[in-house]
């Protein structure tokens, strides 16, 4: 730190092989640190040659809390959840004639344990984040797929997603968890859809959302936007 500023050094490594990619420096007012993530994310970005979107700039820099323990915490179990989403559960398709199919999810209920604790330990830190709780709400839909609907985890559900409705009923993974109890619990898959495309018009450029939105289209017979979905 020096007059009032902060100087870095950055380095983006490859973490496959643990090579640097590319190093920099960045100068940042001291008096403005909540504008830092955004800052290191662009200026990344910039020597890569590559482009932010807003929505992606905004996943940084409007953090779901204002604990830093809490964020990272939610972070590490977001990224948990999704990678289950996007390598799994595995989905057998079951055809039952030319014009009838249904998709079942096979989760692992291992996969869901550690993202549980890391949401509880998020919500428990900060008792206002929505992210947290709508997640939770995320992970125990998940469980009923996984264990059945046992009336404690659907109640679980329930109470995870009134408390983030109550902080942030707009919020995309808000819209996720409703559309979550929908389909896994309610099998209500139209109804989980709209939910789950009120979310994307949040964050565009979600792969896991996407993920479910394309699987959910092909489900009620539209393969079409589904396939397009699913590229994406």
């Amino acid at each position: 730190r020096e007059d009032g500023q902060f100087h870095f050094n950055l380095t983006l490594t490859n973490p496959s092989n643990g090579e640097a990619v590319w190093k920099g420096d960045l100068i940042h007012d001291a008096n403005q640190l909540h504008t830092l993530p955004g800052a290191i994310a662009a200026r990344t970005v910039e020597a890569l040659h590559g482009s932010l979107s807003p929505e992606r700039l905004a996943l940084v820099t409007n953090l779901p809390s204002k604990i830093p323990a809490a964020n990272t915490a939610l972070d590490r179990g977001r990224r948990l959840i999704d990678h289950v989403q996007m390598n799994g559960p595995m989905t057998v398709l079951l055809r039952f004639n030319d014009q009838h199919s249904i998709e079942m999810a096979a989760v692992r209920p291992s996969d869901l344990e550690e993202p549980e604790k890391l949401f509880l330990e998020a919500s428990r830190l900060d008792s206002n984040c929505a992210q947290a709780h709508a997640r939770l709400a995320q992970t125990y839909a998940l469980q009923i797929a996984a264990y059945g609907p046992r009336p404690e985890i659907v109640a679980k559900a329930q109470a995870s997603l009134a408390r983030a409705e109550k902080l942030n009923p707009d919020c995309a993974e808000v819209h996720v968890a409703r559309g979550h109890l929908k389909y896994r619990h309610e099998l209500k898959y139209g109804a989980a859809l709209d939910h789950y495309l009120k979310a994307l018009n949040l964050e565009r450029t979600n792969a896991p959302l996407l993920m479910t939105v394309g699987l959910t289209q092909r489900l009620l017979g539209d393969t079409s936007a589904g396939i397009k979905n699913l590229e994406k």
